[in-house]
């Protein structure tokens, strides 16, 4: 089975800097693509398409005007009609990814919500955090601030601090 390689290669030697983690992405990607049933190829550019569009998608059709997707919008619609997924092996295989961690050890997540403000995000989520909810607002607040700054698409990145969660451990 052929896995679709939309990854630069371009430039990486086999000592450079970033090799390690540009083969771990590869493997990913190989294995992500193998949790994918009928309709595979598709799948896999809408994925692409949806991880790399600039900002908040809105619409299908939006996802069809990105550069990663290459095929059709009928493509799209029987990809989403008629595709399938191993959700057993889609959930190992994300389980065995290593946890990102910066900032003191903090467990990282990167959400692109598309919300307007740390607010309405921690309205919805924030029932996944006990007494943090300040802490986490304000990196999310001047994340949000700093692109806005760079004019890069909304994006927020989050340090979570390890210990009790929701009730359950983290880290």
């Amino acid at each position: 089975m052929a896995v679709m390689n939309s990854l630069d290669r371009a430039g990486v030697t086999d000592q450079g800097p970033g090799v390690a983690e540009l083969e771990r992405l590869c493997g990913f990607r190989g294995e992500l693509y193998r949790c994918l049933g009928r309709r595979a190829d598709e799948l896999f550019e809408l994925t692409e398409a949806l991880l790399c569009a600039e900002g908040p998608v809105q619409t299908l059709v939006g996802l069809c005007l990105t550069p990663e997707h290459r095929r059709g919008h009928g493509a799209l619609y029987d990809g989403l009609n008629c595709a399938t997924v191993d959700a057993d092996r889609l959930r190992e295989v994300l389980a065995a990814q290593p946890v990102l961690r910066m900032f003191g050890n903090r467990i990282v997540l990167a959400v692109d919500a598309g919300h307007q403000s740390a607010t309405m995000t921690l309205d919805l989520y924030g029932h996944l955090l006990n007494d943090q909810l300040d802490e986490v607002a304000d990196a999310m607040d001047a994340a949000r601030a700093a692109e806005a700054s760079a004019r890069r698409p909304a994006a927020t990145v989050a340090a979570l601090p390890t210990g009790r969660s929701a009730g359950r451990p983290v880290g």
